[in-house]
């Protein structure tokens, strides 16, 4: 049986792994970027939830951990969305705004970079205000 090693977890088979995440896998290379991103935070991870969406084809998660932190993580998986995401990497190692995600972990890996940011997705999005200008505006 395939056997891998998720941080924070004894090592499992597979299935186990796909029971652990509530995430399903693809491929082993899913699998393999599950791992890296535990390692990444040093935390146990307890779940990852796919996000749909985004700007290029990067892998997208929810990542939730037993210190109760969620992150929101990406993973380049083909030469686009590796030169989008190390862009992106670029952009965050320069600016920083109020509006903009801190950044939690960054991996330049040669073929699979992975970048971890603050998670957002429980704020209220667009940011307060704005909702609010724009409908002044439209009213002119």
């Amino acid at each position: 049986a395939h056997t891998t090693s998720v941080p924070g977890f004894a090592l499992v088979d597979k299935a186990s792994v796909l029971m652990i995440t509530g995430l399903k896998p693809k491929s082993d290379l899913e699998i393999s970027l599950i791992e890296r991103v535990g390692s990444l935070l040093g935390d146990r991870v307890t779940e990852i939830r796919g996000v749909s969406g985004g700007h290029s084809s990067a892998k997208r998660w929810i990542v939730y951990t037993s210190s109760g932190t969620n992150f929101f993580a990406e993973a380049g998986v083909t030469p686009p969305s590796i030169e989008c995401l190390r862009d992106e990497a670029w952009v965050h190692e320069r600016l920083r705004l109020e509006c903009m995600p801190v950044v939690r972990a960054w991996e330049d890996h040669p073929s699979n970079p992975i970048l971890i940011l603050e998670d957002l997705s429980s704020k209220t999005w667009p940011p307060h205000g704005r909702t609010t200008r724009s409908k002044a505006f439209s009213k002119q």
